[in-house]
């Protein structure tokens, strides 16, 4: 299902934001 995919794809960016605290 997409759902899972979009939840995947959030928690990437999310970490990729917690590596960037800009």
């Amino acid at each position: 299902i997409k759902e899972q995919k979009y939840a995947e794809t959030i928690q990437v960016l999310s970490e990729l934001l917690l590596t960037h605290p800009d």
